[in-house]
């Protein structure tokens, strides 16, 4: 059984263009802003810090596995740790949730993580192209080995979405 932190991750869908108070009333959280490729580091509400994000090569939505679509909701975060696959470091999201299993979504192995071994070198452009299977991809290993800092030192709590 995953142990997961205390710690939520909120993937939402917004047509406005990225404000600095996205943050506002999220909490101790990360949003993750699809259609803006931007994933934001709230802290008591205020954003801290901003990162450019690949998300899935199919888009947002994920229903089931293999669909290339990253998840949209409030997820459980696993603590971060080293890949087994070649992405340096992951922090696994706690997709599908019961809800959704009940409804019938299907996938796993969604997560926060940096590029692959081979395409490092290609640094800030690995978040230019959406690329990834379901998951939301920083530019650089620098850059996941930040936010996996911040996530294992912060207090955080499970915002809800509305």
């Amino acid at each position: 059984m995953a142990k997961y932190l205390l710690f939520g991750i909120i993937l939402v869908i917004s047509n406005n263009v990225f404000a600095s108070n996205e943050c506002s009333s999220k909490g101790t959280s990360i949003l993750v802003l699809l259609v803006q490729g931007k994933l934001l580091l709230c802290k008591n509400g205020k954003n801290i810090d901003t990162y450019s994000v690949a998300i899935g090569s199919k888009g947002y939505g994920k229903k089931e596995e293999g669909d290339n679509k990253t998840p949209v909701g409030l997820y459980p975060l696993e603590s971060p740790r080293k890949s087994k696959s070649g992405y340096h470091k992951i922090i696994p999201i706690g997709y599908p949730t019961e809800k959704q299993k009940a409804e019938g979504y299907t996938g796993s192995a969604v997560g926060i993580h940096g590029p692959k071994k081979g395409f490092r070198w290609l640094g800030g452009l690995n978040a230019m192209v959406n690329w990834t299977q379901g998951c939301v991809a920083v530019s650089t290993t620098n850059k996941i080995d930040e936010i996996s800092s911040w996530v294992e030192s912060e207090k955080v709590k499970i915002v809800e979405l509305q």
